[in-house]
Formats: structure tokens, sequence, C-alpha cells
């Protein structure tokens, strides 16, 4: 299904009949469910793609799941595995995590965190966190939000 999925970035127009025969390999075979075929949408294929990526690997490593969805981001036009916006993430899902406090405090920036509906760093919206440095430009001051 990885393959399937780096066939389908690459080009998803010359790889089609390969991408509908891996996902079709686990779709049908292992799930007994109708098989996706070459004419059907990119989104009904994308997201079969996505469904099989998740029903494969569950339970397979922590967090695999959120990161492969992290991996995703936004994905307009297609249908939502398990709701949400961004990948399949439930919106206001944390889209990556803050730095530690022991390391902020080394730095010498206040703390912060992400997450949450509608906040920063939370799906479906992208981050625009960033860390500037002083004038000098030797000294890392607050983290802010664009």
């Amino acid at each position: 299904l990885m393959r399937a999925e780096a066939l389908w970035n690459l080009n998803k127009t010359t790889n089609r009949l390969q991408v509908v025969n891996l996902i079709n390999k686990y779709r049908v075979t292992r799930g007994g469910l109708a098989p996706i075929t070459i004419a059907d949408t990119d989104n009904a294929i994308f997201t079969a793609l996505r469904y099989e990526y998740e029903i494969e690997t569950y339970s397979t490593a922590a967090g695999l799941a959120f990161y492969r969805k992290r991996g995703w981001g936004h994905l307009p036009g297609t249908t939502e595995v398990g709701g949400g916006a961004w990948g399949g993430l439930p919106t206001g899902t944390v889209i990556h995590f803050p730095v530690p406090a022991a390391e902020l405090d080394l730095l010498g920036l206040v703390y912060y965190t992400f997450g949450g509906v509608g906040n920063e760093g939370a799906a479906p919206k992208s981050s625009s966190f960033q860390v500037d440095i002083d004038a000098a430009g030797t000294t890392p001051v607050a983290p802010r939000m664009k």
C-alpha cells in the first residue's frame, strides 16, 4: 500500500492501473470488498487506498495511524475516513507537538502549546509557528504565531 501511495503521488494517471491492482490485492483478497476500478474517481481510489492502509496497519505500531494521517495533510475533495479535514484526523487534533519545556527553558523561550478546535497547530489549520532571532542574529526570542 505504501508502494501504491508512492505511485499515486508520482503520477496518478500513468500509474492508475498499478495503484488499483495493489489496492485490490488487499481490498478484495483479504477484505472481501468489491474491487475498485480505473474508471473510479481519483477521490474514490485515494479514499480506498487510505482505508486499506488503515485496516492493514491497525495496531502495527503506536501512533502509526496518527502520523500517517498527519502526513496526508489537507485532502481537498476527498471523502474523509474517520471524519475531519486534515488527512482524516478529527478537527482540533494536534498536528505537531510543542518543544519540550526543558528545551524552551534552555533556550530562554516562553512555553506554548498547540491543538484544539480553531487553534494554531490543530487539524485542519496548518501551522504558521515560527521562532524569531534577535537583531544580532544570535539569540532566539519568544516564539510567536503569524
